[in-house]
């Protein structure tokens, strides 16, 4: 479902969607139901179901809490920011996001963090607080090793494009996104790859 919402076909995505809320309902594991909604919730998203989207999450969020999943918990969080990123509900998500950040970036697995970081510093540049954004690019670079996580990672470098584009760096930021659009077409990440590609118009 992920896959198919990174390339843009939603239709596909919520098929899958469709399959793994009912498989996950058949395990009445909590924790297995709450990571699948998460991914629902991402289609709802991307089809512009923000409210929706947000108590799906909200309700994740609960339930991950519940049975001690703390990875589970962060991810929802990433993409509930995102919910009320959309909202201009900035204070909100911030709040939550500088809370769980610590804990977080003590995990063995980073792919948490990494979305915590830029869900973090999406809304920092919303706000343009440009260097509080940038300390975020910064830990992602640190934090994000190559030939990992190539979605995260090229978010990351279209992260750091657009700071480079809010702060005049014209020719810096062109030639990053420029690379973002490359990689992320290569990758089939169509939807990461338009992002770039308007960007890089800009």
């Amino acid at each position: 479902a992920r896959s198919f919402r990174w390339r843009g076909d939603l239709q596909k995505a919520e098929l899958w969607v469709d399959t793994a809320l009912q498989l996950a309902e058949a395990t009445s594991n909590r924790a297995v139901v709450s990571r699948a909604v998460v991914v629902a919730a991402e289609v709802m998203l991307a089809r512009g179901a923000v409210s929706d989207a947000e108590q799906a999450l909200s309700q994740a969020m609960q339930d991950f809490e519940r049975v001690g999943d703390r990875m589970g918990f962060w991810l929802a969080l990433a993409r509930w920011s995102w919910t009320l990123r959309l909202q201009g509900r900035y204070s909100d998500a911030l709040s939550q996001l500088y809370q769980r950040l610590p804990e977080a970036s003590q995990s063995q697995d980073p792919t948490a963090y990494i979305e915590l970081l830029l869900a973090t510093a999406w809304i920092e540049l919303d706000l343009s607080r440009l260097g509080r954004a940038q300390e975020c690019t910064d830990e992602l670079a640190a934090t994000v090793h190559r030939g990992e996580h190539l979605h995260l990672r090229l978010e990351a470098q279209l992260l750091n494009g657009r700071i480079l584009l809010s702060s005049g760096q014209y020719r810096a930021a062109a030639w990053i996104l420029q690379e973002v659009h490359r990689s992320a077409q290569r990758a089939e990440l169509r939807v990461l790859a338009e992002q770039a590609r308007a960007l890089w118009a800009e």
